[in-house]
């Protein structure tokens, strides 16, 4: 998912630009959320774990449901409302799904990924290298863009 989502670039879209990379990641987690009901069962064996962020993250679900209505952008609401939901059904898939022990090889990958990202943003931002790499934003954006994704 982190490769796939990363490679979506649509060159000439203005407007939404990311769009088609939110697209990408919710296929994704579509994917991965199917699998998972897949492995229990269609859902009939679904056991949630406890953990002390379920409440947090239900809460800010939650309150960006009900803050919805008082938007002024209506279709960018439902577009934000849709990541943040996709963006929680791949906490609670993670969260049941992945193991401490299988969890740390994740964080070295994602940590290694972090500091590859960080430095072609950092030498894109500097002129030095990577000037042609196709982007969803100037090399101005890479603290903001680039690091943020790592």
């Amino acid at each position: 998912m982190v490769i796939s989502v990363a490679w979506v670039y649509l060159p000439g879209i203005e407007g939404y630009i990311l769009l088609p990379k939110l697209l990408a990641f919710q296929v994704c987690v579509v994917i991965c959320l199917v699998g998972w009901l897949a492995k229990t069962g269609w859902g009939r064996e679904v056991q949630f774990r406890s953990s002390p962020l379920n409440l947090p993250v239900l809460l800010l679900l939650g309150s960006a449901l009900i803050s919805a209505p008082a938007t002024t952008h209506p279709v960018d609401t439902v577009v934000e409302l849709c990541n943040l939901g996709t963006l929680v059904i791949l906490f609670f898939i993670v969260a049941n799904t992945i193991t401490l022990n299988r969890f740390e090889p994740v964080l070295w990958g994602f940590t290694f990924a972090g500091l590859v990202v960080a430095l072609i943003g950092i030498l894109q931002y500097h002129n030095i290298a990577f000037l042609r790499i196709p982007s969803n934003a100037l090399p101005s954006a890479t603290f903001g863009n680039r690091n943020l994704a790592a």
